[in-house]
């Protein structure tokens, strides 16, 4: 069983951490600050959607109010993370630079800006979830694992690439939760955790190459064969992702199923 008060330590310090992070930024944002930040909310997120599944309640555990947050780390991350696949690859783009910084500058002066907002939201939420928690029972448990890793053996039988962030969400909600189960519990699900983190890493790398872009292509800021080197790069990503999910089913190593699913 995953008790209520594993439950409440891992989400306050989460949440904790979202704040100390917050104010931090709002005096520099710098890339270090920003990814501990969005790590604290995709924990949340998941820990809370684990909730939600596991107990079919979704509106006890709804995080609306911190949905602006998120949406602005996002967009900054993203900014960052399109320079950076720029910079990798010694491609060399004035205009679309100058766009993406100034995106970050935008959305930096709304984190600085709504600091306040934001802490009150997270206070809220902390709150909000602290009156809520329930202990959850084993066999729950093994079936949100369960369903979830059949859901990516389906999605990885035949790839598309529409649903590959989706599948890169579902395994890092299914890693950060393993954080929360006591030992006994890990061991019984007995899924290859290293596998999974290695193959959201390359969904990870394929969907930064995706996102630049369809940036690009808006943009229409690119020479064709910067572009061509673009496309070929999310290609050979994309075939290692079909490489790497070749024997998803055999790799992961299926959490039981509990009797009567």
């Amino acid at each position: 069983m995953v008790n209520k008060k594993r439950l409440r330590r891992y989400l306050d310090k989460e949440l904790t951490g979202m704040k100390n992070n917050l104010n931090d930024m709002t005096l520099q944002v710098d890339a270090e600050k920003l990814h501990a930040l969005r790590l604290n909310a995709k924990k949340v997120k998941a820990v809370l959607g684990f909730l939600k599944e596991s107990l079919h309640n979704k509106n006890k555990y709804a995080i609306k109010e911190l949905q602006e947050l998120f949406h602005t780390a996002g967009d900054i991350r993203t900014a960052q993370l399109n320079l950076k696949t720029l910079e990798d690859h010694e491609i060399k783009i004035e205009p679309f630079e100058t766009d993406q910084k100034e995106v970050m500058e935008e959305k930096s002066k709304v984190i600085a800006d709504k600091n306040k907002k934001f802490n009150k939201n997270i206070s809220s939420i902390k709150k909000k979830i602290g009156q809520n928690l329930t202990s959850i029972k084993n066999n729950s448990v093994i079936a949100f694992y369960y369903d979830n890793i059949k859901i990516l053996s389906n999605n990885f039988k035949v790839i598309d690439e529409v649903d590959l962030h989706d599948s890169r969400k579902i395994i890092k909600k299914l890693l950060y939760n393993l954080k929360i189960l006591p030992p006994s519990l890990t061991k019984k699900i007995n899924i290859n955790r290293d596998y999974l983190d290695d193959l959201q890493e390359l969904i990870g790398k394929w969907h930064d190459t995706f996102v630049t872009l369809e940036l690009l292509s808006k943009t229409g800021s690119v020479d064709g064969d910067h572009f061509s080197f673009l496309i070929n790069k999310k290609e050979e990503r994309l075939k290692k992702i079909v490489q790497g999910t070749r024997d998803f089913d055999s790799n992961v190593m299926f959490a039981k199923p509990i009797s009567g699913r």
